[in-house]
C-alpha cells in the first residue's frame, strides 16, 4: 500500500515510509533480487543497520544510504540521487520491481 500510495504521485515519498515497513519490504525486496539471474551484482547497505545485502553475484559495488532510499530506488519508486556508490560511479540498473 505504501509504495502504491507513493505511485499517486500525491507528495507521498520514500522517505515518508514508515520504518517498519522499509525494514520489512527491503529485507523481502533483497531476498527476491538474490533469487533473480537478472541483477547486477552488487552489496546494499543501510545507513540505520549497517548489514550487508549482497544481491546477485554480491560482487560490485556497496550501494548505501537511508534504507529508505535504498527501496525507493529498487522498487523505482526514487532515482537514487541520495545514495552512495563504493566505488563511484553510476548506480547499477535494477530489474523492474515485483509486488
Amino acid at each position: 500500500m505504501e509504495v502504491h500510495h507513493t505511485d499517486l504521485g500525491c507528495g507521498h515519498r520514500p522517505a515518508d515510509w514508515p520504518p517498519f515497513f522499509v525494514a520489512r519490504e527491503l529485507a523481502t525486496t533483497t531476498a527476491g533480487l538474490r533469487e533473480r539471474d537478472d541483477v547486477p551484482g552488487m552489496v546494499l547497505i543501510a545507513d540505520e543497520d549497517r548489514v550487508l545485502r549482497p544481491v546477485g553475484d554480491g560482487r560490485g559495488p556497496r550501494v548505501s544510504g537511508p534504507a529508505a532510499a535504498l527501496l525507493g530506488w529498487l522498487t523505482g519508486r526514487a532515482d537514487g540521487r541520495d545514495l552512495v556508490l563504493d566505488p563511484p560511479g553510476p548506480l547499477p540498473d535494477v530489474p523492474a520491481w515485483r509486488s
